[in-house]
């Protein structure tokens, strides 16, 4: 930056709304009409600014000289301003230029608002300083938040960067517009009435940002107190309703000391740094969010991640609070990692998992190695996103991976088929449990309205295969775990937040499930029954039962209940999936080769059809006798009984995927 004296004094003011010509004294904003008065008193200080076009711009007026030049240089510092200039007025000396700065490296790119679809439909000025109302406004003003640096919740409570946006002439009608239509969809409201309504709503927010300006009490306690003191005693002083504002603005003023967005976090962080209760922990979880709820946030967070397909991996991570790994020393990562796994924070959780499901909705990759390391990129990720009863990040996160698996799992000619793509992840997901979750969390989906017989049929099919609760889960699970799931399901299967047409056939899909017996589910955790040496020697010396085949038999159907396993002997086995009309060659077997073993380990249903291709002479393998043999093992090493689970439940979605 330059600084630049005058050699002139300019006392026409022009109006910020239309640019009309108003007298040095008695000015007045045109849109309210909402006094922006001299005092007669003593001098005042009118900040304006040049976009660039040659006509200053008033953005704020203030009544002490440092503050107003304080304004002035970090307006020039965001390099969004052609020149900035401070103008000094009083009835006795009339008015001076007292500071202006000519911006080198001026970017004369016009700011511009971010669309958006749907925004909350807020009845009161109270409503728009709610989390929902802040990251929707955030959306929107996305580009105008990164070129001053601040959150929706500082810009709340900033009277003058209120007033510099409102001043905007071409940034500010629009982003009233976007959201006023947002709100207006779905609704009998007329979006020119919303439009009127969030003018005044914001004319409202304005003048509290100027009322509030000078209340020090709240930041005072929350820098020496912390959040806790701040929590009790402002709700003390005005009430649990009232005090929500004035907690806010300490937060906002708090944040204003942090930099950029890392270091706004790691500001707040400092703050969790104590046990929080209940109350604290829900302003610090929706003030870490909405920083979070920008994706150059998210990126500063990161702070440089190999490709993709690991940031992603990393805010799974993270959303549970176990990031592993050697601490980030750009970022706040690590510290972020631990408040997560300490503290639950749903909002900022929900926010990190919409992030991954934005990436996978989309068809940028994964990684930078081609087709195949994507595909095996998108199975992990799926397989890291799932939770005891569906995938996290629910119905938004659902309809993504689903979208992503039409490419992930296409030809090279097209798109699979939204059929298909549900058939791969449910293929993916390792149990039930969570198959079922994330077919009811599909149903709740957009991508789902032209889909709905193929998604209740896929619930069918998975109900029909569960012999008993104890089934929704991997063997050997302990019994809150199968508690977990089926209270999980339970709430997904009945919520209201289903569409009525819906309801119906799912409360009757639930009714089957519930229906089924529960005598197993005492008996889910691990049997620990003694194979002694006596009955294992018997079962080896057991001669085992042979089988012949001839060619198009089928052996087992994709689906089915594993009861045997086979070694052949001779002659081939071809493996398949069906895939719509179509048929999946997985692979080709012969001798010496065993097949169907892992549904007999994971008791999960047939993940492929077994046909014969040349006649053939098999050894029976039954489940009575591979289950003695795995007892037997988890007796003298339990860590290679459950390694194996681990193998075969990987090896069960490569081989399911196409991977």
């Amino acid at each position: 930056m330059t600084l630049r004296r005058p050699v002139g004094l300019d006392r026409v003011r022009r109006c910020c709304h239309n640019g009309r010509q108003v007298p040095p004294q008695g000015r007045h904003c045109c849109r309210y009409g909402v006094g922006i008065v001299s005092t007669l008193a003593g001098k005042t200080y009118e900040i304006q600014v040049d976009h660039g076009d040659g006509r200053w711009v008033m953005v704020d007026v203030l009544e002490t000289r440092s503050a107003a030049l304080t304004q002035a240089e970090e307006l020039s510092e965001t390099v969004q301003y052609a020149a900035v200039r401070v103008m000094a007025e009083s009835p006795r000396a009339g008015v001076e230029i007292i500071f202006e700065n000519v911006t080198e490296g001026f970017d004369d790119r016009a700011i511009t608002i971010v669309m958006i679809d749907q925004a909350p439909f807020c009845q009161t000025a109270d409503a728009y300083y709610d989390f929902p109302a802040r990251v929707v406004a955030g959306r929107v003003l996305r580009n105008y938040l990164e070129a001053h640096g601040c959150s929706v919740l500082e810009l709340m409570y900033d009277a003058g960067r209120l007033r510099m946006l409102e001043n905007d002439a071409s940034l500010f009608p629009q982003a009233v517009q976007q959201i006023a239509g947002a709100q207006a969809r779905g609704t009998d409201v007329r979006p020119s009435q919303r439009r009127d309504e969030l003018y005044e709503a914001f004319a409202d927010i304005r003048e509290r940002a100027v009322r509030v300006a000078p209340d020090r009490l709240g930041y005072d306690l929350l820098t020496a107190d912390g959040l806790n003191a701040l929590v009790d005693e402002l709700t003390e002083h005005h009430g649990s309703k009232k005090s929500v504002f004035y907690i806010r603005h300490a937060l906002a003023c708090y944040l204003r000391q942090g930099g950029d967005w890392d270091a706004k976090i790691a500001h707040l962080l400092n703050l969790a740094k104590v046990d929080l209760h209940p109350a604290a922990t829900g302003f610090l979880d929706e003030s870490i969010a909405e920083i979070l709820s920008g994706l150059p946030a998210v990126r500063e967070l990161l702070a440089g991640q190999p490709d993709a397909a690991e940031a992603n991996r990393v805010l799974i991570h993270l959303s549970e609070g176990r990031v592993r790994g050697a601490p980030v020393v750009r970022s706040c990562l690590d510290d972020l990692n631990g408040v997560m796994g300490r503290m639950a924070l749903p909002l900022t959780r929900q926010m990190l998992l919409a992030h991954v499901a934005d990436y996978l909705r989309g068809v940028r990759p994964l990684t930078r190695e081609g087709a195949d390391a994507d595909r095996q990129a998108f199975v992990v990720l799926v397989r890291e996103l799932v939770d005891v009863a569906g995938l996290r990040g629910g119905h938004r996160m659902c309809e993504a991976v689903t979208r992503r698996a039409r490419i992930a799992f296409a030809g090279l000619d097209d798109n699979l088929s939204f059929e298909d793509a549900m058939a791969r992840i449910l293929n993916i997901v390792p149990h039930r449990a969570a198959r079922l979750g994330y077919l009811v969390e599909l149903a709740l989906s957009n991508i789902s309205r032209e889909q709905k017989s193929h998604v209740l049929a896929a619930i069918s099919r998975t109900v029909q295969q569960l012999t008993s609760l104890a089934s929704l889960v991997p063997t050997g699970s302990k019994p809150d775990i199968m508690r977990k799931a089926i209270d999980g399901l339970k709430f997904r299967l009945t919520s209201n937040d289903i569409p009525a047409e819906w309801r119906e056939s799912l409360r009757n899909t639930f009714d089957i499930l519930m229906k089924k017996p529960t005598s197993d589910l005492a008996k889910s955790a691990p049997v620990n029954e003694i194979i002694s040496d006596e009955e294992f020697n018997a079962m080896l010396t057991e001669k085992p039962g042979q089988k012949e085949a001839e060619v198009g038999d089928i052996l087992f159907e994709e689906g089915d209940v594993g009861e045997e396993a086979y070694l052949i002997l001779e002659g081939e086995i071809e493996i398949f999936q069906r895939v719509g009309n179509a048929e999946n060659v997985i692979a080709r077997l012969g001798k010496g080769e065993i097949i169907g073993e892992m549904s007999l380990i994971d008791q999960q249903p047939r993940m492929a059809s077994a046909r014969v291709l040349e006649n053939a002479r098999l050894t029976v393998i039954t489940r009575k006798s591979l289950t003695m043999r795995l007892r037997r093992l988890e007796q003298d090493d339990r860590v290679m009984r459950r390694l194996l689970d681990v193998l075969v439940n990987r090896l069960r979605g490569d081989a399911q995927a196409g991977v």
